[in-house]
Formats: C-alpha cells, structure tokens, sequence
C-alpha cells in the first residue's frame, strides 16, 4: 500500500514539474535552493535579474533536452541563475600557472619511463573506492586546484596505510602556499599544490578545517601528518599512459576547460564542441573510463558538492582531448 501511494505521489510531482509554468519554475527553484533576493531597498531589482538569468538557463536545458541526438542531459541546479562574470568564482585555476607547452614526456617519479601497458581493462571505476573521500565542495571560492591536489595525495595515503582512509586540509594549502602560480581563492595550479607539500607536509582538515575564505597560514610542523613523496604529468594526449598512471598511481588530476553547458550537466556522456580550444580553467580528479552506448569516457570527479551532476561526478568524452582534460594530467606519490 504504501509503496503504491509513493508511486502515485511521484506521478503526481512530474506532472506538476512537467506543466507548470516558468513563473511557478521560478518559486520552486528558490525554495529548492534557498534562494532569496528580496531586498526591499532595491524595489525587487535583484530578483527581477536573477530570474531573468533563470529563464534563460530553463529555456536552454529545455531546448537540449529535447534533442534526442544528444548524448548528454542538462539540468537546472544552483548555478542556474548565475549572472555573467560570477562563473571564475566555481572554478580555480590561475591562467599565470598554466605551463606554456603541454607536457611532452611521462616520466615515473623513481626515474622510470612509464610502460603502456597492454592489457588495460576495458572499464575502471574508483568512485566507491574507500579510499576516495566523499565529493567536495569549494563553494564561491576558485580552490579546485588545492582540492583536486589534496584528493589525489589522501587516496594515496590511504592505499599505502593499508586503506585508512583521511581527510586532509585544503585550507592549509590555499592559506600557505602563496606564490605567483597560487594565490588562494583567486586560483592557482595543482602541481604547485603538491610542491607546497612535498616541502611543508600537510596537516588533517579536522586540525585544519576548509572556510572557503582566503585566511592567514595557520600551519605549524607539529600538524604534519603526510607529505608529498613525488609527483608528475603524464604525457599530454597520451590516453594510454593516463590509464596506465590510473590503475597504478590512482585517481589523476585533471585541468579542463569549464563552459556554461558543464554547469548544467546531468548525466550522459559531456561532448559539448564549445570548449574545444580554450583555454583551461578548472582542474577535476579523474578516477576511471569506461564506454556508453559506443562513446569511450572518462569518469570526472567535480568539487561542487554531491547535489551536481551524477552525485557529484560526470562523464565526459575520451580519446578526442574534450576541454583540454588531455592536456594538463598529473598525479601524486606519498
């Protein structure tokens, strides 16, 4: 009985969601956000400009979504009423960081070329690995280059610790390591992140928790848990190399090119051309591949808390360098 009552209940939802109107969009997207923007000194000018950024990303995930081509589905979530300029503020990477020539060589960290290796399996998902924290999330603050960093050292932690998994400090590393690449919530660059802490270590979040603020370093030695023993890049657009680096190293930091499209991504294989050839602007973690109804993918790991995406992760299209996230690949040793 009450299983049927649910199932009537969610009957009665999607038809409410599927024929309302944008007006009544509008108030359940607030609510399911808690969004307010009535401020009685602006006469309701603020909301007026929200909503009209709402209309256009409804009307933009309703037209993809009717695609039936599309290998990919859009959705409306916290980002939907954005307004032009506010985009850098999810994102993290500093452009003075990027490198100026992609990576051209894979070296491992002991001195040893890295071996393609012939039997690569046809599928890799380290998404339920315990040793993979749970999802992130920045919030309005560009830290995706410390988060992604930190991701990649606490699953190697864990893997050499005989899976005791941790939870270490972003919020160190955007207070501490400041230099012309990294300059704390205004961006920065994942491999600087792993230089700060093969030199200073780094400490647990519990000891050192994330405020998504850019603060004064706190960090002294005696917070020191782990360090950084080596890291690396991969070979730009060498897919083989960065599945080898996968399966032996663990989850790979990523820099890709985030566009508007990305912000709405719901589920499916991402192969939007519109990021193609920019500039990156964002890092990620990429924790295993896999093929969709014949399009080979890799398996995105987002910082923008579990409510985007699929939990939090995305697919995106592999082989073909989709938003440069061939381009910039690394990964770290403890």
């Amino acid at each position: 009985m009450n299983f049927l009552f649910a199932l009537m209940v969610c009957a009665v939802v999607v038809t409410v969601v599927q024929g309302q109107s944008k007006e009544e969009a509008w108030r359940v997207y607030k609510r399911k956000f808690n969004k307010n923007y009535q401020i009685p000194a602006d006469d309701g000018k603020r909301d007026r400009m929200r909503k009209e950024a709402f209309s256009k990303s409804y009307d933009r995930v309703q037209k993809h979504n009717s695609n039936r081509m599309s290998h990919y589905r859009r959705k409306l979530n916290r980002f939907s009423d954005m307004l032009p300029g506010q985009l850098k503020q999810f994102l993290g990477i500093n452009n003075n960081s990027i490198p100026t020539a992609p990576p051209k060589m894979s070296i491992h960290p002991l001195g040893m070329d890295i071996i393609t290796q012939q039997n690569t399996p046809s599928r890799l998902d380290l998404r339920y690995d315990s040793c993979l924290p749970e999802i992130k999330n920045q919030g309005q603050c560009g830290s995706c280059w410390a988060i992604t960093a930190v991701t990649s050292v606490e699953f190697a932690y864990c893997k050499k610790n005989n899976n005791n998994s941790v939870l270490l400090s972003e919020q160190q590393v955007l207070d501490c390591d400041r230099t012309d690449m990294s300059i704390g919530c205004r961006g920065g660059w994942p491999w600087d992140a792993w230089e700060y802490m093969s030199t200073n270590g780094i400490a647990r979040t519990s000891v050192y928790p994330y405020k998504g603020v850019d603060s004064v370093c706190k960090y002294v030695d005696s917070m020191k848990v782990t360090s950084v023993r080596a890291y690396n890049y991969v070979e730009s657009r060498n897919v083989a190399d960065m599945q080898y680096a996968l399966t032996n190293f663990g989850p790979l930091v990523a820099a890709m090119t985030v566009v508007q499209s990305f912000m709405d991504y719901a589920s499916g294989v991402y192969d939007d051309k519109i990021c193609d050839g920019k500039l990156v602007n964002h890092a990620v973690v990429l924790v295993g591949w896999g093929n969709q109804n014949g399009i080979d993918y890799w398996i995105g790991r987002n910082s923008w808390g579990p409510g985007w995406g699929k939990e939090g992760y995305f697919l995106i299209q592999r082989g073909v360098n989709k938003c440069q996230i061939e381009t910039y690949v690394g990964y770290a040793l403890v």
